[in-house]
């Protein structure tokens, strides 16, 4: 019983402190050799000819940022794509990054699809150490989740024609 209690935790701990910032690097690899890496927070894929969709994908599984940074960085990830693709067009789909400025149109998902995305944002945000924190008495991460919950996907037009 105490033996496969301590391989439990052993692989739990393995899989947290190894696989997720390995796996966050070879994603972060194929993307530099590929040439759809941004920063170390954001990549693209091709969705179609001279279309491109905005990832957030840490290049090592955890990062550490707040809204002030992060913003930066998406500023950073964008202005490098217009210098890379300066005649393409860059879009993407969010459940997180919504605000009454933004014009977009809801993406039509499944409810698997849909739970699937939730449960992906859901990572990220637990792979974020700053959104360990407490807010006005509030786990920043619980609020981040519950407003992740709440929002439908988004897909909007961040540059292009």
């Amino acid at each position: 019983m105490l033996v496969n209690m301590i391989s439990g935790t052993i692989s739990i701990l393995f899989l947290v402190l190894v696989a997720i910032p390995v796996a966050g690097t070879l994603v972060t690899f194929r993307s530099i050799l590929t040439g759809r890496y941004l920063n170390r927070y954001f990549v693209v894929s091709r969705k179609s000819k001279g279309v491109y969709e905005l990832h957030h994908q840490p290049a090592f599984g955890y990062y550490f940022t707040n809204n002030r940074k992060f913003y930066g960085l998406t500023k950073d990830a964008i202005r490098r794509f217009q210098n890379r693709f300066p005649n393409c067009t860059l879009i993407t789909t969010t459940l997180t990054q919504q605000s009454g400025n933004r014009i977009g149109t809801q993406v039509q998902m499944g409810s698997f699809a849909l739970i699937g995305s939730r449960l992906m944002t859901d990572f990220l945000i637990l792979c974020n150490l700053a959104a360990y924190r407490k807010i006005s008495g509030k786990w920043l991460f619980a609020q981040l989740i519950r407003g992740v919950h709440k929002n439908v996907m988004i897909r909007y037009q961040v540059v292009g024609k």
